[in-house]
């Protein structure tokens, strides 16, 4: 993937910068990120209006931003092709429709399989496409499972980013 045009452009509008952490991986000192936002649990309202409020502040911060569908179910089955970009345009007016337009699943990475080699297989599982996406930063949006503090960072997620984006206004 690369960087959305506005960031590449030495023309581009700066908005205000994300607060930054130490130790962060490349790309968040200079905007390059890639943000990924799903959605847990079942369908509830407001899904669509935080969706649209982090894709437009990223994209306006220079980010690409993706929509993964169906929440954790395609990630856990390491599968990357159910994923979509999503533009400002994409966003803007959404916060009428109910649902998500990502769609949602409860499908739950945390859940352990004491039975199997590895008890935490599903979420060791969504590392990998999360890692071939190029997946910066990850929002999570609803109840069960909202997992993104147990998922990013991790030792075995090599970008060791934050799973969810600060800013501030100055």
């Amino acid at each position: 993937w690369r960087c959305s045009a506005a960031v590449r452009s030495s023309e581009a509008v700066r908005l205000p910068k994300a607060v930054r952490l130490s130790g962060l991986s490349p790309g968040w000192e200079d905007g390059c990120v890639k943000l990924g936002i799903l959605c847990g649990g079942g369908p509830a309202p407001g899904m669509n209006s935080v969706i649209s409020a982090a894709t437009i502040e990223a994209r306006n911060s220079g980010w690409d931003v993706v929509g993964i569908m169906d929440g954790f179910q395609h990630l856990i089955e390491g599968r990357i092709d159910q994923v979509r970009p999503l533009s400002i345009t994409d966003v803007s007016r959404i916060h009428t429709q109910g649902g998500s337009i990502i769609r949602t699943s409860r499908a739950n990475p945390t859940v352990r399989d004491q039975d199997a080699a590895d008890p935490d297989w599903r979420l060791h599982a969504c590392l990998a496409p999360l890692e071939q996406l190029g997946i910066g930063a990850l929002v999570t949006i609803g109840g069960v499972p909202n997992t993104a503090p147990q998922l990013l960072p991790r030792p075995g997620f090599p970008r060791r980013a934050p799973s969810w984006p600060v800013y501030r206004s100055s």
